[in-house]
């Protein structure tokens, strides 16, 4: 491998880290936080990190990418609207009404529906493996909510989490279509957005 793409799975590594540790955590913070002041102040917090931490990413050229064009702003609306708002207040809510084990493992569901929507939306080829692993992981996010391990009214609230994680999924493939962008630009974009919202 070389060294960008160490680089890369390690981004990776931490990213799936720190999304993994940011459900218990905001789970906790909803106790005495309403959910869309929480929303804010996370995406505030964001903000303000992503634009000092910038300019060291560029000095360590960690980041190497094009600045957004005016084709790409259109893809950008819709990852604000999609990622940046509707996901994280969805996945808040549902957070208030669902224990976080259950909402963690709901949120496996964003894997499968970015490959759905990847195939059905954005006209991507989609194999046997993939809808192998869609139902696989489908049906064992099924199975968690239908055995009760959930303390929260029926399926409704469950749902709430399935819809941050479909919202999600929908922003993986609007992002794909510009990747070729600054990603600190973007995430400071989405997340100034965000908070002001």
């Amino acid at each position: 491998m070389t060294r960008r793409s160490l680089t890369g799975a390690a981004f990776a590594v931490a990213a799936a880290l720190l999304f993994g540790s940011a459900i218990p955590s905001s789970k906790a913070l909803l106790g005495d936080l309403d959910v869309f002041l929480l929303t804010g102040l996370l995406y505030g917090g964001s903000a303000i990190g992503l634009v000092i931490a910038a300019p060291l990413l560029r000095h360590w050229r960690v980041i190497e990418a094009a600045p957004l064009q005016r084709g790409d702003w259109r893809w950008v609306f819709a990852s604000v609207l999609a990622g940046g708002l509707a996901a994280p207040l969805l996945l808040l809510l549902g957070l208030d009404w669902t224990p976080a084990s259950t909402a963690s493992l709901l949120m496996n569901f964003e894997a499968p529906l970015t490959a759905v929507f990847a195939a059905l939306v954005f006209g991507e080829h989609v194999g046997r493996r993939v809808i192998f692993g869609i139902a696989a992981i489908t049906a064992g996010a099924a199975l968690i909510s239908w055995q009760g391990s959930t303390d929260s009214n029926g399926w409704l609230d469950p749902l709430v989490v399935v819809g941050s994680a479909m919202a999600w999924a929908l922003d993986n493939n609007i992002v794909r279509r510009i990747a070729h962008t600054d990603p600190v630009q973007l995430a400071i974009i989405r997340a100034i957005v965000a908070t002001v919202l």
